[in-house]
């Protein structure tokens, strides 16, 4: 027979399996550790990337600021639209706790800085700030004023269109301007719609540039609704633009009501006859294109925004309310 030795308490000694054992634990502990020390390094680089991005923005906003600044100060001792290149980016020489600001200045209507000085101005500041890069932008013009751009909102043949993603519907328009008008913009837009009944019903309103027909061509900028946007029955709905400006006079764009919904609809009020509008019409359609432009018909809406004219002095210029917004670096 073999003997099996005891220890002292008189039990079989397994010091064999409790090391296997205390080696398991702490391979366990090391792996816990390690994930531990890993995920708070990912921690620390988000936390690092949001500062950037955050000190970036701030940068970027304070570049339009320095901007202004910069250039109210020029117009005193000479004409700053010979001294910058449209479309180039200058170093501000502000140099703010390891970050920088960068600005440029474009001619949103003919990209020529010098050959006007009523003509509206595009100004970017830029921000950088360790591994992040903010821009934003904001109109700057003289002559600034407030106005309904277009509207159509009564009448006697109302009717109803269902958007889903084969019913599409948008409105043309050309808003009627003063003569020494030289740019307009839009700053919301009312429609009249309602839900029809069903949840999560999703649908964007659209600003599009449009073509030699007066159907949508390019998008601009577009505001996504759902259901929490929308009453149950009709009324007027406000969805606000930002990127809508420094449109040349007698210029045409088209609020388009899309859905990429298959079978959930929102309603859509417009009138249905005897409407006689000038440069505008109704069009209906879908992905797939959109039909001719029917004069007699309207949706049932109202176009904020503003336009700006020439004369005035270089003091007179000012921020376009509104036209703040973060864009790209292009």
């Amino acid at each position: 027979m073999f003997a099996t030795r005891t220890n002292k308490a008189g039990g079989p000694r397994r010091s064999g399996t409790v090391y296997v054992a205390v080696a398991g634990v702490a391979v366990l502990v090391s792996m816990i550790s390690l994930t531990a020390m890993h995920l708070a390094r990912v921690d620390l680089r988000r936390s690092s990337t949001l500062r950037d991005a955050r000190y970036a923005d701030t940068l970027a906003r304070s570049g339009v600021e320095h901007t202004l600044t910069k250039l109210h100060y020029i117009w005193l001792g000479g004409d700053w639209r010979d001294v910058y290149e449209n479309g180039t980016e200058y170093s501000s020489g502000v140099a703010i706790d390891g970050g920088s600001i960068a600005f440029k200045l474009v001619d949103p209507l003919d990209g020529d800085l010098a050959n006007s000085d009523d003509e509206p101005l595009e100004i970017y500041g830029v921000g950088r700030y360790g591994g992040a890069t903010s821009v934003y932008k904001a109109t700057f013009a003289k002559g600034y004023s407030p106005t309904e751009l277009a509207a159509l909102e009564d009448g006697v043949s109302t009717a109803t269109s269902n958007v889903y993603r084969d019913s599409w519907i948008a409105q043309y328009f050309i808003p009627d301007l003063p003569p020494d008008a030289i740019a307009w913009g839009v700053s919301s837009v009312e429609l009249m719609l309602s839900n029809n009944g069903s949840d999560d019903a999703d649908m964007d309103v659209c600003l599009y540039t449009a073509d030699g027909a007066g159907a949508p061509n390019a998008e601009i900028e577009a505001v996504e609704t759902d259901e929490d946007d929308r009453p149950n029955t009709y009324d007027w709905v406000t969805i606000p633009f930002s990127s809508v400006s420094s449109i040349p006079p007698g210029t045409g764009l088209c609020i388009v009501c899309r859905s990429d919904e298959s079978s959930k609809q929102v309603r859509v009020q417009f009138e249905g006859s005897n409407v006689t509008q000038t440069d505008a019409h109704l069009l209906f359609g879908s992905q797939y294109g959109w039909g001719a432009g029917e004069t007699d018909k309207a949706l049932w809406y109202r176009v904020h925004g503003f336009y700006v004219t020439e004369g005035g002095t270089d003091s007179d210029f000012e921020i376009v309310p509104g036209s703040w917004r973060k864009t790209t670096a292009d």
